[in-house]
């Protein structure tokens, strides 16, 4: 493999950098037009493929499941009818306050009693009255949701460029000696020809669309899809 030069690699990842800038806002102008029928259509779609392969993996583990998940934002797909449905069968979810001064996440508890309100750039987030996860006790985590504006069939992800989920995703690696699923519920039109990805980018395991799940390579290459 060549080796690249410090001037190069910089070169690389302004590169790389630009290709992302002008997905995000393709995909976000995409995003901004979706209609409220089309939306909900194919929320409902994607959480029932996702409902169908979570009870699958909690019978294959024989417990319940813990999943981290989040609430969306906006004209993403609507998941909180998924998160309700695991909750109500006994598993545990969770989701995150998103800390602006580190660009760090917590992860507390849901379920549809918790109260909520409107944190990090308006998005919903639980109000802190028990304390958050610890986190060592990520290493029981089967299950990451990830939302995102655009993916590929490699397992790429490109998010709102705030970082918050590649941080995340990166610690969760180095705490791990292997990572849980990490997966994505998506329209089909997210679902692009090739994300720029960097070294320390997560990929994906699989795809939820409205047409079905789809495990990406990164997912079949580590045997996530067995």
């Amino acid at each position: 493999m060549v080796e690249l030069n410090e001037d190069e690699r910089k070169l690389d990842a302004s590169s790389t950098s630009s290709s992302k800038h002008v997905l995000r806002v393709q995909l976000k102008s995409r995003r901004s037009s979706m209609m409220v029928q089309e939306r909900k259509q194919a929320s409902e779609q994607a959480c029932t493929h996702a409902e169908r392969w979570l009870r699958q993996l909690r019978q294959n583990t024989n417990r319940p499941l813990r999943v981290f998940a989040y609430m969306p934002f906006g004209q993403e797909l609507d998941i909180v009818p998924l998160l309700m449905k695991l909750t109500q069968e006994g598993n545990e979810v969770y989701v995150p306050v998103a800390h602006q001064a580190n660009r760090d996440m917590s992860w507390y508890v849901w379920h549809p009693d918790v109260k909520m309100q409107t944190g990090t750039y308006g998005i919903q987030e639980p109000e802190q009255t028990v304390p958050a996860l610890s986190t060592e006790r990520f290493v029981d985590v089967d299950v990451v949701l990830v939302p995102g504006l655009g993916f590929d069939l490699a397992g790429g992800r490109i998010g709102m460029g705030a970082g918050y989920y590649d941080r995340f995703l990166a610690k969760l690696k180095q705490e791990r000696a292997k990572l849980p699923f990490i997966a994505a519920l998506i329209y089909e039109w997210q679902q692009v020809e090739s994300v720029p990805m960097e070294t320390h980018d997560v990929p994906v395991h699989l795809i939820i669309c409205p047409d079905g799940v789809q495990w990406t390579y990164a997912g079949i290459a580590c045997g996530k899809e067995r």
